[in-house]
Formats: C-alpha cells, sequence, structure tokens
C-alpha cells in the first residue's frame, strides 16, 4: 500500500515528461514556404533534455529541449528552391514535412478588405479561380482568437496550393499580390492570412506600444487592471455568439409553426410598410399575400434591399436563400409556381452584423408577371417577436491588443519578407488618433520580429464616410 501511495504522489511530477512528446510549432505543415536569403527558425515542443535532430536541404542541425520542453533550431540563409524536405527526429519519433519551398513569404493582415475571399464574388473572380494552377504560390490561415495575454501556439489547417480547389477561399488582395510577385519575380510566394472583420488597428498593437499613445493609454490599463472580468466577459461572450449562431441557422419556425405556408395565420401581426423607414431588430418574418386573376407562367421578384440574411418562399416554396456576400438581385420564379387567386410572399430576414433589418427600396419592390409590374409597396404584416431575440454580441475583436495577442505574436519567431495591410473603417472616429497608432503599431511589430525593418505595404483606405472639413495636420 506504502508503495502504492508513493508512486500516485510521483505522477503529477513525471506526468509532464510523457505529455509533452515530439511536435513542432503549428506554422510548420507540409507545403510550407520559408523564406530565402534569410536566416528561417524552427521550434516545437519535446521532453525535456533529450536531442532533437532537424534535417533540411543536406544540412543538419542538433539542439537540446530545453527543461520546459521547448526546443528551436536555426536553418543558415539560403536561395529560392525545393521543393524540400524538413525532418524532425526525437526519442525515436520522427516528424517528416514533404513539398518544402524557400521563396518570399508575406504576411496579410488587416480587417474585412484583406479578409474577403476570391469566392465572396470580387469582381472576375470566376475567372480568376480558372487561372489559378500555380504550384509555388501557398497560403496558410490562422484560426481568428482573441487573447488578453500574448500567445505561443499557433493554430492553422496548414498550407494550400494554389489550384482552382483552393483559392476560392483566399483573401482577393493576398492573391493577386502574391501571383504578381510570383510571376514577376519567378520565385515561390508564400501567404500568411491574419486578418479578422471590422477589427480595428489598436487590436492588432501590442499593448506595451498602445500605453505609451495619449489616447489608447487609458484602455490598455483597464485591461490589464480586470483581467479576470475581461476573461469572464469572452465567457458570456462565447455564450450568446453560439446562442446567435443557432438561432441564425434555426428551421424551427419553417418546420413546425410553417410560417412561409399560405395557409398561416398572421392577421394578429402588426403591419409595416415596405420600403421600411425605419430598421428593425431581431429575426424579422414579412408577409403578404396578394390575389392573381389568371396563371401566370412565369414571374419576377424584386425587393431592392434585404439587408443581409434572408430566405424568400412563394406559396411555401423557397425561391431565395439570400447570403451576406450576395448581392441584391431580381428573382426569377419557378414556372407554374403563381396561382390563380391568393399568392402568398413570406421572407425571413435578419442582419449578423449589427442587427438592423433594412427591406426594400423606393421603386424597387414589385412582382412582374406577363411583363406587367405589380407594386408590392405598402403594407405588409411583420413579426419579429415569433423567433427568440437575438443576443447582444460583444465586438472582442475591437479590445486593444487582443488580436495582435492571439495571431501576431505567435508568428514572430517566423521570418518573414514584409507584411500586406488593409485596414482602417473601424478607425475613422478616430482618425487624427490614427497616424500615431498605425505608427506604433508598425514599429512594434519590427521589434517583435527582430528581422530588420521589413516591408509594410498598405493600402490608403478609399473615400467611405461623407467628406468633413477635418484637416490633419501631417509632420
Amino acid at each position: 500500500m506504502k508503495k502504492l501511495i508513493c508512486s500516485l504522489f510521483l505522477i503529477p511530477y513525471i506526468f509532464p515528461l510523457w505529455s509533452k512528446e515530439l511536435s513542432v510549432a503549428g506554422i510548420f505543415t507540409d507545403q510550407l514556404i520559408l523564406q530565402r536569403d534569410q536566416v528561417n527558425r524552427i521550434w516545437g515542443q519535446g521532453i525535456a533534455n533529450q536531442k532533437v535532430i532537424i534535417s533540411f536541404n543536406g544540412i543538419q542541425t542538433v539542439e537540446r529541449i530545453d527543461k520546459n520542453g521547448q526546443w528551436q533550431t536555426s536553418l543558415a540563409a539560403m536561395p529560392a528552391g525545393g521543393p524540400y524536405q524538413l525532418v524532425i527526429e526525437s526519442n525515436n519519433k520522427t516528424i517528416s514535412l514533404s513539398d518544402v519551398l524557400i521563396g518570399d513569404v508575406w504576411l496579410a493582415s488587416g480587417q474585412s478588405n484583406m479578409e474577403w475571399k476570391l469566392n465572396w464574388k470580387v469582381d472576375n473572380w470566376q475567372a480568376e479561380i480558372k487561372d489559378s494552377h500555380y504550384p509555388n504560390i501557398r497560403f496558410v490561415q490562422l484560426e481568428t482568437a482573441v487573447k488578453i495575454s500574448p500567445q505561443n501556439k499557433i493554430i492553422t489547417k496548414g498550407w494550400q496550393v494554389a489550384n482552382p480547389s483552393t483559392v476560392g477561399n483566399f483573401s482577393a488582395v493576398a492573391w493577386f499580390f502574391a501571383k504578381r510577385n510570383h510571376l514577376d519575380k519567378g520565385v515561390p510566394v508564400g501567404i500568411i492570412e491574419s486578418n479578422v472583420g471590422g477589427s480595428p488597428a489598436e487590436a492588432w498593437t501590442p499593448t506595451q506600444a498602445l500605453l505609451a499613445l495619449k489616447g489608447y493609454r487609458n484602455d490598455a490599463l483597464e485591461i490589464i487592471n480586470n483581467l479576470e472580468a475581461r476573461e469572464l466577459r469572452l465567457q458570456i461572450h462565447k455564450k450568446n455568439k453560439t446562442k446567435k449562431r443557432q438561432l441564425i441557422n434555426s428551421n424551427d419556425a419553417i418546420n413546425s409553426l410553417a410560417v412561409h405556408k399560405l395557409e398561416f395565420d398572421d392577421s394578429l401581426w402588426q403591419q409595416v410598410t415596405i420600403p421600411l423607414t425605419t430598421p428593425l431588430t431581431d429575426i424579422v418574418w414579412l408577409r403578404k399575400t396578394i390575389t392573381l386573376a389568371t396563371a401566370p407562367i412565369q414571374a419576377q421578384l424584386s425587393f431592392g434591399e434585404l439587408n443581409q440574411l434572408a430566405k424568400v418562399f412563394v406559396n411555401g416554396q423557397l425561391v431565395e436563400n439570400k447570403g451576406w456576400d450576395d448581392k441584391n438581385k431580381i428573382i426569377t420564379l419557378p414556372k407554374n409556381l403563381l396561382q390563380q387567386g391568393k399568392n402568398t410572399i413570406a421572407i425571413r430576414v435578419l442582419n449578423s452584423w449589427n442587427n438592423k433589418v433594412n427591406v426594400g427600396r423606393a421603386g424597387k419592390v414589385w412582382l412582374s408577371v406577363n411583363d406587367k409590374k405589380i407594386n408590392l409597396q405598402g403594407q405588409w404584416r411583420m413579426s419579429n417577436t415569433l423567433e427568440a431575440k437575438i443576443p447582444k454580441v460583444e465586438p472582442i475583436t475591437h479590445w486593444p491588443s487582443v488580436l495582435y495577442n492571439a495571431m501576431i505574436h505567435p508568428l514572430t519567431r517566423f521570418t518573414i519578407k514584409g507584411v500586406i495591410w488593409y485596414q482602417g473603417e473601424s478607425n475613422v472616429s478616430h482618425a487624427k488618433e490614427y497616424k500615431q497608432l498605425f505608427t506604433a503599431m508598425i514599429q512594434s511589430w519590427r521589434k517583435q520580429w527582430a528581422i530588420g525593418d521589413f516591408p509594410f505595404i498598405y493600402v490608403q483606405l478609399a473615400s467611405w464616410l461623407p467628406q468633413k472639413n477635418d484637416q490633419l495636420k501631417v509632420t
């Protein structure tokens, strides 16, 4: 019995040695691209005090795993080339990464302008995807995350080789940048995507850099002094976001209540005028019944605006399932869907971004039957209480430093050529502070990477809000 008790007490002390078997940081996967002409660091975890052997392009290095189970090695600068194999060995375990290239690696960061994917229907996107078979262009995307303190873990789904089956999910801006670079320079190009829609620059800036800025010092201190409260808010955010997603994707009102069917009783619903003059909130259902003298073979339906997620039903049949990235369009109805007598149009619409639902534009709300437009503007039945209210989801990606902590700091050991950046809308209300903030962010990134003043290429924000007479003094 004494021997058993002694063994149980030893378990917590020896378990860490078992738990950290050989691994490599999440940025290192098959089809990886490393930076040419610069030293590249490779790192990971393993069993403390064990040797780790790293082999690449005919060069072998040997390192000792430290007492915390961490290891790192540096590969000498090499010219563009490949494919090579990266092999990591320790304690009878081997990690082998194949099809590794050496070229130029760029970090693509910012907000939705950088995040926007090719298949989110940018101009000429289908032709661009068709012309995308470039095996020496690769992308890797970081998982979106928010952290109160700087992290080291990198979470990705691995490097992807450019081809028609993959590039649709690449950042459009980064894709065109990578393609032009590759064609002009003739070297492999890797893109690390680390971007979040709607994010402000302060979220991408280290806390220490914000503390030195008058306009952001108090916000940074508030997080530093209230870490536990912020962590609790993160948990609430996660819960509300999950509930919101479930509500958005729910079909309960369709399957259980049959709100979209002709026979549904909407007589107790309130009446609203379409086009809406004031936005509605939550999940909005709209219904309108019209009477036709004859049954047309073909018809079209228009609203002008359905902002932003919408399902449109006619006589119980789904005729349009609009995503947030879809443009408002004229809906061509299936043949013979409309009937003589009563016909019902039902719409389920919500705004997942800011919960402000807009429906209709003047002169654009109509049903076209036999080339004759029937005006559908005016009174519609409406309910936004049929389904549960959408919970408020706090914009945690606006908090100071949280995106830097989770999505930039873990990358700062990985050698890059430079950064491409597209962001600005979320800072328009603080335009006068942006110069100092953006400068501090760039300088802090260069300091953390410690590879010199690498290029930081950014796009000047296009005109967005109405022009103001504010003059910014540039020194």
